[in-house]
């Protein structure tokens, strides 16, 4: 077996190698959004191991600019392992990610490799790719009962992102390490998603949410809210504000929904806010990891981190 980086031609194996790995198809066009219109880069950091013309294993890297202290690094986000059904046992993933990781730090300037490992993963990263855990992400939820509490109130919904909602979302960091959420990242990120659907609810020139509704996994009849984007200062009435849009909102799409959930740093000022108007630490619990060759900490430390859920390829 071998290793080769991606061409073109290895796009159909891949998406194959999808559907035998995970039992459920990759559409194309959400490999197109994701890899082909990345914002951040052209580049691909794609590593796949062959065994003549098949794509035995597959490890790609997502290329994505940090914004910290005011300097722009070059960073990539770890996306999807996977290994054929017939390969199992051979080290795949750990060659890979070694052959990977080396192209990234030594070729493209990459000064950190980040993700969110699962439950099935976290063991290998921390142990076999010398990961180092950053902290763990609690999801923050308040149940129906608790948005009753909040009036109708009106409010607009976005449907373009500009440069002065990327630089007010940026003013809500306070400096801590963030995605450098560009209007073209933004528009990229939630309204040409291929894969989900989001609403933005503005309730002043400087307040916004982004929202996406989906079916509970717990009961089908109701749904769930993830608050993937907070765009707020760190003010109880603006918040109590955006809760209110939101609950206007699913009032009137007549949508039954048992919980509204988000990510919120513990050491980021409106969290105490979250909580003080409802929100309590629920499951799951997400893992953030990283690997960097630089010789600083900071970017390991979780109290300096900005994290959203549309940090994540999952929400």
């Amino acid at each position: 077996m071998e290793i080769a980086s991606y061409t073109n031609e290895f796009k159909r194996s891949i998406l194959d190698l999808f559907a035998k790995s995970f039992g459920k198809e990759l559409p194309e066009n959400v490999w197109n959004w994701r890899y082909e219109k990345n914002p951040f880069s052209e580049k691909k950091l794609i590593e796949l191991m062959l065994d003549g013309d098949v794509v035995a294993g597959h490890y790609a890297l997502w290329p994505v600019e940090l914004e910290v202290e005011e300097e722009i690094i070059s960073s990539a986000m770890s996306m999807t392992t996977m290994t054929h059904p017939d390969y199992g046992g051979r080290g795949i993933f750990t060659k890979l990610a070694d052959s990977v990781y080396q192209s990234a730090f030594n070729e493209s300037h990459i000064k950190l490799v980040w993700g969110f490992p699962n439950a099935n993963s976290h063991y290998g990263f921390i142990k076999r790719l010398k990961w180092k855990d950053i902290g763990t992400i609690p999801m923050l939820s308040i149940d129906n009962e608790g948005m009753e509490r909040y009036p109708s109130i009106d409010f607009k919904e976005k449907k373009l992102f500009n440069d002065v909602d990327a630089a007010k979302l940026k003013s809500n960091s306070d400096g801590m390490i963030r995605l450098r959420k560009s209007a073209e990242y933004l528009n990229w990120r939630y309204f040409d998603n291929p894969m989900f659907q989001y609403q933005v609810l503005t309730t002043s020139e400087s307040n916004f949410v982004v929202i996406k509704f989906f079916k509970s996994f717990l009961d089908s009849s109701q749904y769930e809210i993830d608050i993937v984007e907070w765009c707020v200062e760190p003010d109880l009435d603006s918040i109590v504000s955006l809760l209110s849009a939101i609950k206007t909102y699913a009032v009137g799409k007549d949508m039954k929904v048992s919980r509204v959930n988000t990510w919120m740093n513990i050491f980021d000022k409106r969290h105490i806010l979250l909580e003080k108007v409802g929100f309590k630490l629920a499951a799951p619990i997400t893992m953030l990891g990283g690997l960097t060759i630089e010789n600083t900490s900071n970017l390991l430390n979780y109290s300096h981190w900005d994290i959203s859920m549309g940090n994540s390829d999952v929400f």
